[in-house]
């Protein structure tokens, strides 16, 4: 079953200028829900430079300042493109497939680049 876009929404996904996935949808609800964690991640993001794209970098500083919320649909493509979402995030633990706290996602996805929870990174050290 298909969707059919309207109006200029559909003019600018034509153009490729809105990504249309639900994947991005819930990262966004996901952040909503917990925003004040997700801001301390994205704060260590970037503060440690791991935003390459200037233009996330920008969109970045304006989500700590303003909320996500507060973006238009161009600016969260691109933030979820080239910031947090397509890169710097991992959805669920590899191992256990529960949802990586932000708390625990620099970890994750930087310092030990295996996409597992704390938990599972735990039992997976212990070898079992």
């Amino acid at each position: 079953m298909g969707y059919t876009l309207h109006g200029s929404y559909a003019e600018e996904q034509k153009k490729g200028m809105i990504n249309v996935d639900l994947d991005l949808i819930e990262l966004q609800d996901r952040i909503l829900y917990r925003e004040d964690e997700f801001k301390i991640y994205l704060n260590e993001l970037l503060e440690q430079n791991l935003i390459e794209d200037e233009r996330a970098e920008g969109i970045a500083r304006l989500v700590l300042d303003k909320g996500i919320e507060h973006l238009s649909r161009k600016q969260k493509q691109v933030f979820f493109n080239h910031g947090v979402g397509y890169v710097n995030y991992a959805s669920a633990c590899e191992r256990c497939a529960d949802e990586i706290p932000w708390v625990e996602m620099l970890g994750a996805v930087w310092i030990f680049e295996d996409n597992l929870c704390s938990y599972c990174r735990h039992k997976k050290n212990k070898g079992e």
